[in-house]
């Protein structure tokens, strides 16, 4: 290899490294926010509920507040709306004819 070609290189290194982190930690990062954004919305929902005694009312309506309260935030369904989802948009996409 030549002189130039080497500092070239060296010189290209820099930006294509910083580029490849921002497209790989980009969307992790963003993960962990909404991730964060969205457990901290349910902890306060059910903080406000303790609160205004509403778990107190399911217990003395004899219907178990975990079982109650934790069925909506279950797993389950956001591995199955995800995908949905990425269709429905994909779908929607085509019928406006933008090509990605």
């Amino acid at each position: 290899m030549t002189l130039w070609f080497v500092s070239a290189l060296s010189a290209c290194l820099g930006s294509a490294v910083g580029l490849s982190l921002i497209r790989e930690l980009g969307p992790v990062l963003t993960a962990l926010m909404v991730i964060g954004r969205s457990g901290s919305a349910m902890c306060a929902e059910i903080g406000i509920m303790r609160v205004d005694n509403q778990i107190d009312a399911l217990e003395c309506m004899a219907i178990d507040p975990y079982r109650y309260l934790f069925s909506t935030q279950d797993p389950r369904w956001r591995i199955i709306c995800v995908p949905i989802l990425t269709a429905s948009i994909h779908i929607w996409l085509e019928s406006l004819e933008v090509t990605l």
